[in-house]
């Protein structure tokens, strides 16, 4: 069966699971998905929902007659076979359903019409009781195979259930979403009253779910192969999620990891060990093909996104700390060890003719976000920033960048617009910035452009590798105004000389020393030290 990372993973993650449940049953507060069943009930394409009894030697023939059947604390098992779904499985709480992997297949040919997530095949919905708070599910959704045919809107749909897990399933070919994931829309873009948690998706293979266009009710936008919004301390792990492959009509593909439903509001999410690809188009135009994110997300904090393979972008827009949701958050987020594109050969892909494409974005307001230790090569731009409501608190650090440049493109680039342009506390230190030896072009690092009258206080550029670029390895446009600039202890090679734009009145605490051009046995010295940095946590 296909499934994320490695088979190992998913079984070790399954038996850590497992141990959980059991050794801390009674401890307040402990996930329990399910996996220890009092009972199972058992479900097969031959069996009789009038003379079967739900046992493995005279199962039922749906999973609707043992729904009937089930209570808290039981599992139905799927036997292999293919299952055709007239309207949508409704899993009650505390019942789990599982299969035989890829031999028990879910699909619908009448579930077509995308209703938000009313058409699913399989949902797991409670409404919101009269105290507000979630319903405890512990349950799961394991072992199955869900294919859309290219015509069903959507596999499964979970709101307002704690303590869910959805792992090993094959799911694909779905046209609008794999699987939603959410806490009640608030109908303002305001945080849900209360957050769904104990949300787990690991293990499974997703491929072309997910949709750029018109919904029901015309509004064009990107979904989510995993769609997703108001969960907190959600976990993503050892997933291959893949956009890649939408042609025809409905050719516009959306985005593999979406955190958006209701304006995204996700806290304390760990994303880790996966494979997310969505793979781009010739040119960059949201008409033809949509925005290019493997990830994209919005209102987040305490979120830390380690240890994956990205084709795409990573999309993060308000990166937020504070206190939400009864927590407090010291970080937005977290970003470490991931590899992009690691195979440079993507780069065109990324970077054709008329095309810009980043490996990291950050949209809106960005507040206390840490970036290291990541391998980026083959894009356009490693990092780009829209700045639009403010950067507080910014560290890119110890990452590799290789590779990189297309046409008029930059190294990493900052501009935008919006009603609070500043930057404040902003490190770029220790990097690798690395064009393409074969074919130079573009600029290095673009402090400012585009971006009209901003502010900055404390801004340090130090320690970074910088070659191989056409023009300008370092911009600092004319309309800055900052308090605290330092560039020092760079060194560049094969570029052109900084570009500094800004007046001696503009600028106050301004330092630019120790800033080299190297020759070519002090620039692969340096890259080596750069490149033998490890790229995962210690």
């Amino acid at each position: 069966m296909r499934k994320g990372k490695t088979a190992v993973l998913a079984l070790m993650a399954l038996v850590v699971l497992c141990l959980l449940s059991g050794a801390a049953a009674g401890e307040a507060g402990t996930p329990d998905y399910g996996e220890n069943a009092q009972r199972t009930l058992y479900v097969s394409v031959s069996g009789s929902d009038e003379t079967g009894d739900g046992t493995l030697s005279s199962p039922w023939k749906t999973p609707g007659r043992a729904i009937l059947a089930a209570a808290a604390g039981d599992t139905i098992h799927l036997g292999a076979g293919t299952y055709d779904v007239a309207s949508p499985i409704e899993l009650p709480p505390g019942v789990s359903l599982e299969g035989e992997g890829e031999r028990t297949v879910l699909t619908s040919e009448a579930l077509t019409e995308e209703m938000g997530g009313q058409n699913a095949l399989l949902r797991l919905v409670s409404p919101l009781d009269g105290s507000g708070a979630k319903t405890d599910g512990s349950q799961h959704v394991s072992f199955l195979r869900f294919d859309g045919a290219g015509i069903a809107t959507q596999a499964i749909e979970i709101q307002n259930r704690c303590n869910v897990a959805v792992h090993d399933c094959v799911i694909e070919n779905f046209v609008h979403v794999g699987v939603g994931w959410r806490a009640t829309d608030t109908g303002d873009g305001t945080p849900p009253a209360e957050y769904v948690t104990g949300g787990r998706f690991f293990g499974n293979y997703m491929k072309d779910n997910s949709f750029y266009g018109p919904d029901a009710w015309g509004t064009v936008y990107g979904r989510g192969a995993l769609f997703c919004g108001g969960l907190k301390d959600f976990e993503i792990y050892g997933n291959t999620i893949i956009e890649d492959c939408r042609t025809g009509a409905d050719g516009k593909r959306g985005v593999p990891v979406k955190f958006w439903y209701y304006t995204g509001w996700m806290l304390g999410c760990r994303i880790h060990d996966n494979v997310i690809s969505r793979l781009g188009s010739p040119t960059f135009s949201t008409d033809e093909a949509g925005w290019a994110f493997a990830l994209e997300s919005a209102y987040h904090s305490g979120m830390e996104i380690y240890d994956n393979d990205f084709i795409g972008a990573v999309d993060l827009n308000d990166s937020l700390c504070g206190t939400f949701g009864g927590t407090e958050y010291e970080y937005a987020t977290w970003l470490h060890g991931n590899r992009f594109a690691p195979d440079p050969t993507p780069k065109q892909a990324f970077a054709g003719a008329g095309y810009e494409e980043t490996a990291i974005i950050l949209e809106h307001r960005t507040e206390r976000t840490l970036i290291e230790r990541n391998r980026i090569s083959g894009y356009n731009q490693a990092l780009y920033f829209n700045v639009r409501e403010g950067v507080y608190d910014f560290t890119f650090r110890n990452n590799i960048c290789v590779c990189l440049g297309g046409d008029a493109g930059s190294m990493l680039r900052m501009d935008g617009h919006g009603s609070d342009m500043q930057v404040v506390n902003f490190r770029v230190t220790d990097n690798l910035f690395e064009g393409d030896p074969s074919a130079m072009n573009g600029f290095g690092l673009i402090v400012s452009q585009e971006m009209g009258p901003w502010a900055g206080r404390d801004i340090v550029i130090s320690g970074n590798a910088v070659g191989y670029t056409l023009w300008s390895w370092l911009v600092i446009d004319g309309y800055t105004a900052i308090d605290g600039l330092t560039v020092r202890d760079n060194i560049r090679f094969e570029t052109g000389g900084e570009y500094l734009l800004f007046s001696e009145n503009s600028v106050t605490g301004y330092a630019f020393l120790e800033n080299e051009e190297a020759d070519a046995a002090e620039w692969n010295a340096r890259r080596e030290e750069l490149v033998s940095m490890p790229d995962r946590r210690s």
